[in-house]
C-alpha cells in the first residue's frame, strides 16, 4: 500500500464540501440569470413591442381608423349591461357544462 490510511467517510465528506462550495460559487450567476430572464427580457420585449406599435400607429391611417371604430363599438357595448350579463351567464354555464361532462367521463 502507499501508506495513506484515509477512511472512506473522509473522502465522502470532502466530496460533499466540494459540492457545497461549487453550489455556493454558482449561486450569484444563477440569481443574476434568473433576474435577467424574469425582469430584463420581458421589459426589452415590451419596449420593442411599443416601438413597433408606435411606428405602425404613426404610419398606418387605416389602423388609426379601425382603432377609433373598435373604441366606438366597445363604448356602445359597455352601455348595455344586459348584454354583458347575458354573455357572462352563457359563458359560465357553458364552462360548468363542460366541467360536468368531463367530470362524468373521468369519474
Amino acid at each position: 500500500m502507499n501508506g495513506h490510511t484515509a477512511r472512506p467517510s473522509e473522502g465522502r465528506l470532502v466530496a460533499w464540501v466540494a459540492a457545497l462550495v461549487a453550489v455556493l460559487a454558482m449561486a450569484p450567476i444563477t440569481l443574476f440569470a434568473v433576474s435577467v430572464l424574469l425582469v430584463a427580457l420581458p421589459l426589452i420585449g415590451m419596449v420593442l413591442a411599443a416601438a413597433v406599435l408606435w411606428r405602425s400607429w404613426r404610419s398606418d391611417a387605416a389602423l388609426r381608423a379601425d382603432t377609433r371604430l373598435a373604441a366606438g363599438l366597445l363604448g356602445r357595448l359597455v352601455r348595455k349591461p344586459l348584454v354583458w350579463l347575458s354573455t357572462a351567464v352563457l359563458l359560465v354555464g357553458t364552462l360548468f357544462g363542460i366541467a360536468a361532462v368531463v367530470h362524468g367521463i373521468t369519474g
